[in-house]
């Protein structure tokens, strides 16, 4: 009988151990993991997890942010490790990292070396204060990482510093945004050809030196090239997207036409467009006081196209209470001028709220003399999107505009700020017809089919383009031959995220793989709230050391029961 039992205990566990066995086997050929936050907080977007399987060469990752750290920056942390543990999932050996602590590099000289170092490569360091309960200190860390690959290198930082932002969420958009970061960048070094970009000429655009520095960040990733839109039959089809920032001057029908097919054979258009003319600086030379300027309408002939696709920029003002200042002169001290800042309500301060990629979790951005953008009903294939918006507390003014500084001694009450979330700007998708379409002789449209390099087209496959109100949002101040860089005020001393922005809107025009629908990743912050906290702090605390105990206790209570009642027997 015992031999048996014996037998029969062996024979399970050699049953067990062979099921176990297959199992180990099976799970080698078929992969599947369960994600159960509301979020998807561990789940990698289809983009990325396709990019992971389809890398040809190693990428090695080495993490600088290790250490010692309050709890929300151990969050981040961890939240890092995580991730990349995710991505290993779906590439394998060809995905490896390390996190390395750049504060323990022996003497302080080795350690301002590496950091010195760090910074070269890319990294930003971050002055992290920390107000423990009995001391307070500083301490230098560096919330990035370093990527290679093929023998490239590249730098991500993690941290998203966010103006009037509570830190404890802009950690948790940091978490939010780690997929986008990491993948982004592997992305870009593992690009065999740059896509082009190019800016066009011939109508008064902005010049190289008024966009260099979105240039020279752009050049980092794109091919970037200028095309004089005069000139030739039509845009060459080896550009990915271009740019029309901000034209002064009238586009002839030819140069209409070009843009159009450009667009029905799938090219992207980043449209930065201004219908008045407006400058702080026209102000400046009227010499009055109060100082002022009237504002004028330039027309463009882009009018109608636009319209065609889906949006009309108006020809008017916004002013808005959430705004910038500017700085007036109050009075004189020993021979010099007294300045002051006035908030200016022509400089709206914009708050990206849409949950779009291109615009999730940025900074504020800055305008100036912006105009604002009604959407168009057209076909049912084209769908629109606003991006950025003014305030709550805004209002339009038409063409022309009296713009005074008189404003600033008898400012509008909130009352006149009476319309909410005035567009400037707009994402154009879908299908969209041409311009031209039924519009042109057969004798021009067979010349145009034999002169083109390509056939004309009358609608195109699904496109995109973004239509911006304000020059500003892509221009940079110049001093002389020096650029003031993309977003900084020099009155305030504050650095808005314009070029973070217009960067996001080349990355949405020209990404073929959809990498950056991971910026719409959201993560919830799940704060406790203290003052419950506080109030029930002896509650909570005998509850969860308390009620396991006693749960435990009565688990053995009924084990001893049980025992004592089978073994009296």
């Amino acid at each position: 009988m015992k031999n048996n039992n014996r037998n029969q205990a062996i024979g399970q566990v050699v049953m067990i151990i062979a099921i176990l066995f297959c199992i180990n086997i099976l799970s080698s050929f078929f992969f599947a993991r369960l994600d159960l936050t509301t979020e998807n907080r561990y789940s990698l977007t289809a983009p990325t997890r396709l990019l992971l399987k389809n890398l040809n060469n190693e990428v090695f990752i080495r993490v600088y942010l290790e250490g010692e750290f309050p709890a929300g920056f151990k969050r981040l942390r961890n939240s890092i490790e995580e991730m990349l543990d995710e991505f290993k999932i779906y590439a394998g050996d060809q995905l490896n990292y390390e996190f390395i602590d750049p504060s323990k590099q022996g003497t302080d000289k080795e350690k301002n070396e590496a950091y010195q170092e760090l910074i070269k490569q890319g990294l930003t360091p971050t002055n992290l204060q920390v107000q423990g309960v009995d001391e307070y200190k500083e301490q230098i860390i560096f919330p990035g990482a370093i990527i290679t690959y093929k023998g490239h290198s590249m730098p991500v930082s993690f941290l998203n510093n966010q103006l009037g932002v509570d830190p404890h969420v802009a950690l948790n958009n940091s978490v939010a945004m780690l997929e986008y970061k990491i993948a982004n960048v592997i992305n870009k070094l593992q690009r065999e050809d740059k896509p082009k970009i190019a800016f066009t000429e011939g109508h008064g655009e902005l010049n190289e030196l008024q966009v260099k520095d979105i240039a020279d960040a752009l050049s980092e990733f794109y091919e970037l090239h200028r095309i004089d839109l005069t000139k030739g039959i039509l845009i060459d089809s080896i550009y990915d997207a271009i740019i029309i920032a901000g034209p002064r001057q009238n586009f002839r029908p030819q140069d209409i036409y070009k843009l159009d097919q450009y667009v029905m054979h799938g090219g992207k258009i980043l449209w930065v467009i201004e219908t008045i003319a407006a400058s702080m600086d026209s102000m400046k030379s009227m010499g009055k006081a109060p100082e002022q300027f009237i504002t004028m309408d330039y027309p463009l002939g882009l009018e109608k196209i636009l319209f065609d696709y889906g949006v009309r920029i108006n020809t008017d003002l916004i002013q808005d209470m959430q705004c910038n200042y500017i700085p007036i002169v109050v009075g004189m001290q020993n021979n010099t001028p007294q300045m002051k800042n006035f908030t200016w309500v022509y400089f709206p301060v914009i708050t990206p709220e849409a949950s779009h990629p291109v615009v999730k979790n940025l900074d504020l951005i800055m305008t100036k003399f912006a105009s604002s953008i009604d959407t168009i009903k057209t076909s049912a294939s084209i769908h629109k999107k606003i991006l950025l918006s003014s305030s709550q507390y805004s209002r339009s003014l038409l063409s022309p505009v009296e713009v005074t500084t008189e404003l600033l001694r008898n400012p509008p009450t909130q009352s006149q700020f009476n319309k909410k979330h005035l567009p400037i700007a707009v994402l154009i998708e879908g299908k969209f017809h041409s311009t031209f379409r039924n519009q042109l002789s057969d004798a021009t449209a067979r010349m145009m089919d034999t002169l083109g390099a390509y056939p004309r087209r009358e609608q195109s496959d699904d496109n995109k383009m973004i239509v911006l109100s304000d020059v500003d949002l892509i221009r940079n101040d110049t001093k002389g031959d020096q650029i003031v860089p993309l977003g900084y005020y020099s009155f305030t001393q504050q650095t808005f995220a314009n070029k973070d922005f217009i960067i996001n809107c080349i990355e949405y025009l020209v990404d073929k793989n959809g990498l950056i629908a991971s910026r719409a990743k959201d993560v919830k912050l799940r704060m406790l709230d203290k003052g419950r906290v506080k109030k029930y702090n002896t509650k909570y605390r005998v509850i969860t050391l308390g009620v396991p105990l006693l749960f435990l206790l009565l688990l053995g209570a009924i084990f001893n029961y049980i025992r004592t009642r089978k073994y009296a027997k």
